[in-house]
């Protein structure tokens, strides 16, 4: 969690390269307990955090795929050769 917390921290600076973009996770088995642990942990830590079974829905998912539960979130991206130019580490094509 430490580097989403600074990766989301430099997603407010866009010369930075880093970026936050949604993230939709679906599931077609049963959420086991110990998955929804881990999700109810994780949940306050990630903005955006949404666990809604009706996501796969409203995002065009086709209902016969199965799909039992689903949950999104923010998640960082980086513009690779920003992120390397910046840490030192250019690499040529």
């Amino acid at each position: 969690m430490v580097s989403y917390q600074i990766l989301s921290d430099l997603a407010r600076d866009p010369s930075t390269g880093v970026f936050m973009r949604k993230a939709n996770f679906y599931f077609t088995h049963e959420q086991t307990a110990r998955e929804l642990h881990k999700m109810n942990e994780l949940a306050p830590k990630i903005r955006g955090f949404v666990h809604d079974p009706g996501l796969a829905g409203a995002n065009g998912i086709d209902p016969a795929y199965g799909v039992s539960f689903s949950w999104d979130c923010a998640h960082e991206v980086t513009a690779t050769i920003t992120h390397e130019t910046a840490c030192g580490n250019a690499v040529a094509a």
